[in-house]
């Protein structure tokens, strides 16, 4: 659902520094989606802290909508106009980017839509120096709420799965006042449900898992991640709720 409209296009030489405008055009240089960012591991005191500089990314995604409500990502994305500051001229900077939100179109493989939504988050990337583009980050909602209850519905056996594909651009101003939109960048997300729950870190004999306490010689293995079913296999005790998936003796829902 595009929103805003680029209307920035950035080039550099050695000797000079030109931003063309180009009113109503698509431009995909100045801000782009570089892709997204690996998700952090919890340290050992169980704090999730996320290292913007990090070049580790995924190529997919999954999530286990038995667990997650949604599917949540950051963004790596970059700044490709140049600096425009000039101290000799008390020039402010004006190609700083705020970025204010993401727009997503969620599909099937086959294009079919299931849902098309607006993130609103912010980051600010600042000039790039020279030739050489300023990285940055952004938080993302990938499959909002509506879309995971949708796929929670549709999945009806535990060894199922569905691919979706998030198509995301992000959107902002320069500090100029320029209106500035990405490149639209497609990520596949693979969803289950309950297919990713580890019942190993139930105790022995129980049929349902939530509130108890892992085995003694699995609780390293069963520590909560940083974002509870998404990319990783996520402990059965944190599977809540009457979901059927929750439970280790069924696979038919």
């Amino acid at each position: 659902m595009p929103r805003i409209r680029a209307k920035v296009f950035a080039a550099a030489t050695a000797a000079t520094t030109a931003v063309m405008i180009a009113a109503c055009a698509h431009n995909d240089q100045s801000v782009v989606i570089l892709g997204v960012a690996a998700p952090p591991k919890p340290n050992d005191t169980g704090v999730c802290l996320f290292d913007p500089a990090t070049k580790e990314q995924l190529f997919s995604g999954k999530v286990d909508v038995a667990i997650a409500k949604s599917y949540e990502l950051v963004l790596r994305v970059e700044n490709n106009i140049v600096k425009g500051a000039n101290p000799d001229k008390v020039k402010a900077e004006s190609n700083t980017i705020l970025l204010t939100g993401a727009t997503v179109k969620l599909t099937r493989p086959t294009g079919e839509t299931i849902d098309e939504f607006t993130n609103l988050s912010s980051a600010t990337i600042k000039a790039a120096q020279g030739s050489t583009p300023t990285p940055g980050v952004m938080k993302a909602v990938a499959i909002s709420p509506k879309a995971a209850q949708i796929l929670h519905d549709e999945i009806r056996r535990r060894d199922a799965e569905v691919v979706v594909i998030a198509n995301i651009k992000v959107f902002g101003r320069t500090l100029g006042g320029i209106d500035v939109e990405s490149n639209e960048y497609p990520f596949p997300i693979t969803v289950v449900r309950g297919k990713y729950i580890n019942f190993a870190c139930a105790p022995a004999g129980a049929r349902t898992c939530a509130g108890t306490t892992p085995p003694t010689d699995a609780k390293d293995a069963c520590k909560a991640g940083c974002v509870l079913g998404q990319d990783t296999a996520t402990a059965c005790q944190f599977c809540t709720g009457n979901d059927p998936a929750c439970s280790p003796d069924v696979n038919d829902y």
